[in-house]
């Protein structure tokens, strides 16, 4: 009779990453001898996997962590304590708020505006009920020529739109041109824009 021998070595290495913590649990070596034990050793399997499920249940996570803090480095930083001051102080007003102050000071109406504008009844309407609305730069300025603004209003305007007028841009250098020397005429502004080979406003 000849009595067959085997080995059988079985090494789990478990990693669990979760909320920045390393947990590991290197689970057991089993030697098991001869063929005889080999329903033994199925046994010793499937327990060995149930064990590695259980343990590897982020829910029970806590029970098998250790102290290793791995994700600290990446957690965003807390919020300096004034920073709700700072952006109290520094906020502007939002571009739908100012655009219809700057209107109600120049004492002129709706229709009046938008027509000067270029704009039709449709669009100007469109930025005044919708107030998560923001209209082109095109339409902004356009908006500025017709309220005659000056340099510093324009830019302020333009800002809380999201745009600005830069001195490396032909065509916000003209806009700028135009508003210092007092030019609030659609048409003529659109010439000077045409003569650079530029698209017009409206």
């Amino acid at each position: 009779m000849i009595l067959i021998l085997s080995w059988f070595v079985l090494v789990y290495d478990i990693i669990i990453l979760e909320n920045g913590w390393l947990a590991v649990a290197r689970q057991a070596t089993f030697y098991q001898k001869g063929r005889e034990d080999m329903a033994g050793t199925k046994e010793y399997i499937r327990e060995l996997r149930e064990y590695i499920e259980e343990r590897s249940s982020f829910q029970r996570l806590g029970e098998y962590q250790q102290p290793y803090p791995i994700g600290d480095a990446l957690r965003a930083p807390a919020a300096p304590a004034d920073m709700d001051d700072y952006i109290e102080e520094k906020r502007k007003k939002a571009f739908r708020k100012l655009l219809f102050d700057l209107i109600d000071r120049s004492g002129l109406t709706d229709p009046q505006i938008y027509k000067r504008a270029g704009l039709d009844r449709r669009h100007f309407s469109k930025i005044r009920s919708q107030t998560a609305y923001r209209p082109q730069k095109n339409t902004v300025i356009a908006l500025i020529l017709a309220l005659k603004l000056d340099v510093d209003d324009a830019e302020e305007l333009l800002e809380t739109g999201g745009y600005s007028l830069s001195y490396s841009e032909t065509f916000d250098l003209i806009i700028r041109f135009c508003l210092e020397n007092g030019i609030y005429n659609l048409f003529q502004v659109n010439e000077f824009l045409d003569h650079y080979r530029l698209k017009p406003l409206i």
